[in-house]
């Protein structure tokens, strides 16, 4: 059985940051970092992205 989790995707200057292992099971607590983590000036963009995963995952939350 899956388990829907948001994945925090973080981009800087137009290329991914690795965040494999950056799993929450409450999307508003995601956006809370995503949130933090933009910055314009530094061409920072965070989002969460929702996933199924397996109950074993490790989460953030």
């Amino acid at each position: 059985m899956k388990l829907m989790a948001f994945l925090l995707i973080v981009i800087v200057a137009n290329e991914e940051v690795n965040t494999s292992n950056m799993y929450f099971k409450n999307v508003n607590r995601c956006r809370y970092f995503a949130d933090r983590l933009e910055d314009n000036e530094a061409k920072v963009t965070a989002y969460c992205k929702p996933v199924m995963v397996s109950p074993n995952t490790t989460f953030r939350d």
